[in-house]
């Protein structure tokens, strides 16, 4: 009996065995299916849509000229939230299609999905699109053949007026790559410096020069912004290394492959170096007059000269009295767009602080500068004048625009003399000596021809009616 037991129970175990290594096979059978078809989900979810990768979001940003270099943070962030958009988007076209019993998107689904999630569409592509079939690496694509355009004959027809409205910025890169740690650039980088820091003048613009017109400064040019930097952040009280560095920046500035070289970031710290120490220290009027015209060199890039603007209308509540020479100055050579947008909104706070400045008749000289600048913009108003006219009442001359008079009548352009001649003629014999003239059935009192009866007439040089005052 006890054999027969402990066959019974072997015969048991094993079975339990069979059936426990067969569970666990199918369920590790099961496992791989699953993973098997999450796999081959994932391909499918793959291949089903199209994304957008950080790289492409990345080339979008150097093509809109954006001026801070997107971190590959933020590029993925963007990516992902794009590509959820999208997919979002054609999920929502998809699920449209299959209700009405297709497997393939239209465009009306997707103009019914922008509807529903109220989507701005953005329009400009063609109602009824050509589409041309081409074979790549055993795949079919299509592509759109749009007409060919030729844009010098739209822009010669009549009646085309054409405005391309906002400023560029130019991105540039120096191909090919350049090598500025070679020696022969080294040293001419040096060579150059210490000339230019040197006492020999003639030597200073002979380096000038060079640099002006050597093609191959090109690759170092950030080099020579980076040292005019350095001479003005730490030789604040040496004017002449000062003008060394405005003479540096304008020469790089007015040379057109040095100035395309250079970063606007770089150009941005020189401008604010300049307006801090135009504004914040003490600067002589040959050195301040050097100064305000190298800035308004820079500010013809519109970056620069938005950013200029604003940073003196953010301080100008802050500056001092003994300050009102630079800030005059600085409007009056960044020309009409600052006088609109700083001098005239705050004319009274000039005038309140222009008798209090230590600098009177550079302040005047200034002062009467900007009133030129407004008066031939045309922006004078009586409110502004009656301000100049209390100021400086003894130095104002009244400006008088230049009248334009356009003649269109080709008759009046080229009058007959000898017909006008005698037309004058017969009105100076309705002219009697006495206090009026008859004119028609009109009888008009002259009492200026009372005084004077004896007086000579100035004879007339010439025949035409600019030279008769009637």
């Amino acid at each position: 009996m006890s054999s027969s037991n402990s066959t019974r129970v072997k015969k048991s175990s094993k079975d339990d065995k069979k059936k426990a290594h067969a569970s666990s096979s199918s369920s590790t059978n099961l496992n791989d299916s699953n993973s098997k078809e999450k796999e081959r989900g994932a391909d499918m979810e793959f291949k089903q849509y199209a994304g957008i990768s950080p790289d492409i979001i990345s080339h979008y940003a150097e093509q809109a000229m954006i001026e801070t270099r997107l971190t590959e943070d933020v590029c993925n962030v963007l990516s992902e939230d794009i590509n959820y958009k999208l997919r979002y988007i054609i999920n929502e076209a998809l699920l449209k299609a299959r209700l009405c019993g297709r497997d393939v998107i239209s465009s009306n689904d997707i103009e019914e999905t922008f509807t529903s999630l109220s989507i701005d569409k953005v329009h400009g592509a063609s109602d009824s699109p050509i589409w041309m079939p081409f074979t790549y690496n055993n795949q079919s694509f299509l592509y759109l053949d749009d007409s060919i355009v030729d844009l010098v004959q739209i822009t010669e027809e009549e009646n085309n007026t054409y405005v391309q409205y906002g400023d560029f910025e130019i991105v540039s890169n120096w191909y090919p790559e350049p090598n500025p740690t070679s020696p022969a650039l080294k040293n001419y980088f040096v060579s150059a410096c210490q000339s230019l820091t040197g006492s020999d003048e003639e030597l200073r613009d002979m380096v000038l020069k060079d640099i002006s017109e050597n093609p191959q400064v090109g690759q170092i040019a950030q080099w020579f912004y980076h040292f005019a930097y350095f001479l003005l952040i730490n030789n604040i009280t040496f004017d002449s290394l000062t003008v060394v560095a405005l003479d540096l920046v304008e020469t790089l500035e007015n040379s057109p492959l040095n100035s395309v070289s250079v970063s606007t970031k770089q150009l941005r710290l020189l401008v604010r170096l300049l307006l801090q120490r135009l504004l914040l220290s003490y600067n002589a009027p040959d050195v301040l007059r050097k100064m305000c015209f190298t800035l308004s060199i820079l500010c013809l890039r519109c970056s620069l000269k938005e950013m200029t603007l604003a940073k003196v209308k953010q301080k100008l509540e802050t500056i001092p009295s003994d300050q009102i020479l630079s800030l005059l100055s600085i409007i009056y050579y960044l020309g009409v767009d600052a006088i609109k947008e700083i001098f005239l909104p705050h004319v009274t706070f000039f005038f309140d602080k222009i008798p209090l400045s230590p600098d009177q008749p550079n302040v005047i000289h200034t002062v009467l500068a900007i009133y030129n600048v407004i008066c031939k913009a045309e922006i004078l108003s009586t409110y502004v004048h009656n301000w100049f006219d209390v100021l400086i009442e003894n130095e104002l001359v009244i400006y008088w625009p230049p009248s334009c008079c356009e003649i269109t009548d080709v008759e009046k352009l080229n009058p007959n003399f000898a017909v006008m001649k005698s037309k004058l003629i017969k009105t100076r014999r309705k002219i009697s000596g006495t206090q009026n003239v008859i004119i028609g059935k009109t009888t008009l009192l002259l009492p200026e021809l009372n005084r004077g009866k004896n007086r000579k007439l100035r004879k007339c040089c010439d025949h035409s009616l600019l030279s008769y005052i009637l």
